[in-house]
């Protein structure tokens, strides 16, 4: 039970309680799954928020935002057979004695793409319904969810070292967002090498030098480290002769 001595209005949470509540960031932590996909890679990615010090209201909402240039694939709430599919799913943490039990009845999950402010314009919104959330509770958001089956979610086909995901929440449900602090960043990186290119110049002099430039590309066009670090050139002649080769 909790302690009601030592206060004029008697204790009004547990001493354990209030110990917790002082190891919280006020508006909570999102944190990611991974920390590196390759470009175009079909992935179930999860998100998980820690309601903060401050809770999280009745009709409260909480919100993942990227940037408006990313062509990952836009999450769905429709079909769960397909690609993309989203869904917010409650985790209560285990409660101190005597403390309520939180209230919130479900979470409602939706996709904007135009849910934020430029840049970060892209949102996935999850609203608070009928109830509130407690300091330490969870918010798990898996993109791509496969438990029905989809394939998961398709990341942007273009690499980029940092690809930055920004939360925001408005812990007392009067439409006004503070920043999550801290972003998730993911790198995004190139696939295994699909195809080779050798870029050269379209005339050359006769006996002339000619600068030749090889380049591997993964399936969506980006640019591979060579295999070993090693390329061979070959020339050949009208007959199908080696002129010239090099390494």
């Amino acid at each position: 039970m909790s302690d009601l001595s030592g206060h004029p209005l008697g204790r009004v949470a547990p001493r354990e309680f209030e110990k917790y509540l002082g190891t919280l960031p006020f508006l909570g932590t999102l944190s990611a799954s991974h920390a590196r996909i390759e470009a175009g890679q079909l992935v179930e990615l999860a998100f998980s928020y820690e309601v903060g010090a401050s809770g999280l209201a009745d009709s409260g909402r909480f919100k993942i935002t990227y940037k408006f240039y990313s062509d990952w694939g836009d999450p769905q709430t429709e079909d769960p057979r397909s690609a993309n599919y989203v869904t917010a799913t409650f985790l209560p943490r285990p409660s101190f004695p005597g403390e309520s039990e939180p209230t919130v009845q479900r979470l409602r999950v939706r996709f904007d793409s135009k849910g934020h402010e430029r840049p970060y314009q892209k949102a996935i919104i999850v609203d608070v319904v009928d109830g509130y959330l407690r300091p330490g509770d969870r918010i798990q958001i898996k993109l791509g969810d496969r438990f029905a089956g989809g394939p998961g979610t398709r990341a942007q086909t273009f690499v980029e070292d940092a690809f930055k995901l920004r939360a925001y929440v408005d812990v007392t449900g009067t439409s006004r967002l503070a920043p999550v602090p801290g972003d998730v960043s993911i790198a995004i990186v190139p696939g295994a090498p699909s195809q080779l290119q050798v870029i050269t110049p379209r005339l050359a002099g006769r006996r002339a030098p000619v600068p030749a430039v090889a380049r591997v590309d993964d399936a969506w066009g980006n640019p591979c480290p060579l295999p070993g670090g090693l390329a061979r050139f070959t020339l050949l002649g009208a007959e199908g002769a080696v002129l010239d080769r090099q390494e």
